[in-house]
């Protein structure tokens, strides 16, 4: 199977870690895309890719997806979304090939929507040829907008097989050494107070004598907010590799956002992020806060972490009742590798491509 990837910006990590397992499985990726290569951006990536392509502008470029879909003989289109007009565009031109819209993120949840944006989202979810949602609760929200396409599918942000720490290639705990405990939050961090990810007031909460909380941010801004926190130990960004192998020395995954803003929107509080599924690869039981209700779900459904709310309580690295958290993680995450679930999106393909040719 030929499939090409569209992303209207740098691809992301979804998107290269589609990729990896689609080509582990047989199937040839082509890129089309804006910004950054998935190595300049992630540090790995690009020869999942039969083919990389960049534009820089939109004059022409239907056209030139229409000459990609014959002269590389693809047989469907996967839209990356955010932003959404662009596969707006795509589907209505009719390309020849089914085009299948990946929601990562539901535009209407985060902010106010011109009428052309408004309409592009509703082109993808009631136009498209398929479907794709991370999470159950987002998927089920978003579809309370739109008259949405019969072929629907859910799923997750999961992590690459290849990126999967054995126990003999996790990093000894911290906390072993200086008897605090320790966390991580990996992902995107803000300054702007009115934004859900800047997590200043939940990070004052932890009694610095108890914990130390790692911060991997992947945006590159000053953070020094964030640096004055005596709970805070802030890194640079990683690679994706050497970033599952450094967060494994600690005890918790910390999954957190503004708790007054996260509470309130849908696009928070249904969101099944990257960095939970991370948290698996290394080897980590999840720290979740209770508002976030797919995360918590699934962790308390598979007894694989903690709630925030519980934070008094939570088990130390040396006690059995954490060993029994970190063996649930290692018993179930293989579970929610690409790899392991990369058939159910193939087989999603086969149904688009099969009712479109119907």
């Amino acid at each position: 199977m030929n499939i090409l990837f569209v992303q209207d910006s740098s691809p992301c990590i979804r998107n290269i870690k589609y990729a990896e397992a689609l080509q582990s499985s047989g199937a040839s990726v082509h890129l089309l895309h804006k910004g950054k290569s998935p190595h300049q951006g992630y540090g790995r990536g690009d020869h999942f890719y039969k083919s990389i392509t960049r534009f820089s502008r939109y004059f022409g470029i239907v056209g030139k997806v229409k000459k990609m879909v014959l002269d590389l003989r693809i047989d469907l289109i996967h839209f990356h979304n955010q932003p959404d007009t662009l596969c707006a565009k795509l589907i209505r031109s009719k390309p020849g090939v089914p085009v299948i819209y990946d929601c990562h993120d539901f535009m209407s949840f985060k902010h106010r929507l011109s009428r052309r944006e408004k309409e592009a989202e509703r082109i993808c979810n009631e136009e498209s040829d398929g479907v794709v949602y991370p999470a159950a609760l987002y998927l089920r929200e978003a579809m309370k907008h739109y008259n949405f396409v019969s072929r629907r599918l859910v799923f997750g942000n999961y992590f690459p097989q290849s990126q999967l720490l054995e126990l003999a290639d996790m990093a000894p705990k911290h906390s072993s050494k200086d008897g605090m405990t320790h966390l991580v939050y990996q992902g995107r961090l803000a300054e702007k107070k009115s934004d859900h990810r800047y997590i200043i007031p939940q990070l004052k909460q932890f009694d610095p004598g108890r914990f130390r909380i790692h911060l991997f941010p992947n945006n590159n801004k000053g953070f020094e907010e964030y640096k004055a926190l005596e709970v805070v130990i802030f890194h640079e960004k990683l690679p994706y590799t050497e970033l599952i192998k450094t967060i494994s020395a600690m005890d918790y995954g910390l999954v957190m956002f503004q708790d007054t803003i996260a509470a309130k929107l849908s696009a928070i509080r249904y969101a099944f992020g990257n960095k939970t599924f991370d948290y698996l690869c290394a080897g980590l039981p999840i720290l979740v806060q209770d508002s976030l209700d797919e995360i918590v779900q699934f962790v308390q459904s598979h007894e694989i972490g903690c709630l925030l709310s519980s934070l008094d309580d939570l088990p130390l690295s040396t006690e059995e009742t954490y060993r029994r958290l970190v063996n649930a993680v290692l018993a179930i995450r293989e579970e929610y590798s690409m790899e392991h679930r990369i058939r159910d999106l193939l087989d999603f393909y086969d149904q688009c491509r099969s009712d479109f040719h119907a």
